[in-house]
């Protein structure tokens, strides 16, 4: 399904016509923008280290994060996986208990956080200029590669729907569901809204079962060994 269609599917069950536009296709898209990237976070997709690197800049321990990026998952230096740490552990990273940390540990990095800046990668370690232009490779729970708002995304070519095509529905949903809880519009229906989120909401629900299957993850029931004597 292309956005077009989806787009025109959607004001078909919004009984959306030409003459009564009451939310416009520029705000009907911004809605299956936005319910491709709650199917996005609520599901898993998209996972790889395929799309982003960073590129190593004399001095430089901050790196802003990509920008469809949900959350860092790992980072490598070519085959090597660089440890993960908390602003909590920073003492210990760079060996030194002075709070202003003024001792900065050279080098190529060999750990990283997200949770000093927001926004940013921080490496436990500042490059020389031996390791500058050297480039790391980023895995990411990210969103879709374009934004369905985006009209051209080159050759006159819009912003596909990115998520598998059993999926495709779940931002007509999502999108339904935002438009009819628009609380300023004649057209608000509180109750065919959550309808359509309840519908959106499945759609998840497959979704997490299928990144599961995709990943081969198993889900067991067990019992708590506390009550195990």
């Amino acid at each position: 399904m292309t956005v077009a269609e989806a787009l025109t599917e959607l004001k078909t069950v919004l009984r959306e016509t030409t003459y009564d536009a009451a939310w416009g296709d520029t705000l009907l898209r911004s809605y299956m923008a936005e319910g491709q990237d709650k199917f996005c976070e609520g599901t898993g997709f998209f996972q790889d280290f395929t799309e982003d690197t960073i590129t190593l800049v004399e001095d430089q321990t901050a790196y802003a994060v990509p920008t469809r990026a949900i959350e860092i998952l790992d980072i490598w230096d070519g085959t090597t996986r660089l440890g993960k740490f908390r602003e909590e552990d920073r003492a210990q990273i760079t060996r030194t208990w002075d709070p202003s940390e003024s001792i900065q540990r050279t080098g190529s990095p060999l750990a990283w956080q997200t949770d000093r800046t927001t926004g940013y990668i921080n490496f436990d370690s500042a490059p020389t200029a031996a390791q500058a232009g050297n480039t790391l490779d980023v895995f990411v729970w990210r969103y879709s590669t374009y934004d369905l708002t985006n009209l051209d995304i080159g050759a006159g070519v819009p912003a596909p729907i990115e998520i598998p095509t059993a999926f495709h529905r779940s931002v007509i949903e999502y999108a339904a569901f935002k438009a009819l809880s628009h609380h300023d519009m004649e057209q608000q229906d509180k109750i065919k809204a959550q309808d359509h989120f309840a519908e959106f909401k499945v759609y998840l629900r497959d979704g997490k079962r299928a990144m599961q299957r995709y990943h081969g993850l198993e889900t067991r029931v067990g019992t708590d060994q506390s009550y195990v004597y």
